[in-house]
């Protein structure tokens, strides 16, 4: 890419504050989105104007996607050390792994492929993509297998 369309790009990067990864996914967004415009029949060049617009829909999509993934509780291990029996200095960190294992080895087949995956560090697209599910399926199942999860964690429900 060239500086202009680099800054391009950097200008919607820095208009939206995306840091990190989220630069590099919009950079990658911005380039598919370049390609498929360049695809199309009869199509021999790209305005910049047109390009500042595909980095700037990109940068939404993210932050939409950035959104929708805070919205998704992550569990703590606090609330797994209430499932443990007290002892004066707390739990180890083997209770507690012993403690959140049976809890997730109780949770519905799908939703605790979901759940192990998000507490692996994945995102939600990767999740659906591992799975071969739907983005909205791997959501579902996260959100619920997570609320599940949180009431085997606290004894509620």
């Amino acid at each position: 890419m060239t500086a202009e369309w680099a800054g391009l790009i950097e200008a919607a990067a820095v208009r939206f504050h995306l840091e990190g990864f989220e630069r590099d996914d919009l950079l990658q967004r911005v380039r598919l989105r370049l390609w498929r415009a360049l695809d199309r029949p009869g199509q021999t060049g790209i305005n910049p104007s047109y390009g500042y617009q595909a980095a700037v829909s990109a940068a939404i999509d993210i932050v939409r996607e950035r959104r929708g993934q805070r919205s998704i509780e992550r569990v703590s291990l606090d609330a797994v050390s209430g499932t443990v029996a007290a002892t004066p200095d707390g739990p180890t960190e083997s209770e507690l792994v012993a403690a959140l294992d049976a809890a997730l080895g109780r949770l519905d087949p799908a939703r605790r492929v979901a759940v192990r995956l998000h507490l692996s560090g994945h995102h939600l697209r990767d999740i659906a993509t591992m799975a071969g599910w739907t983005e909205s399926k791997a959501r579902n199942l996260l959100y619920r297998g997570l609320a599940d999860l949180r009431v085997a964690l606290t004894g509620g429900g």
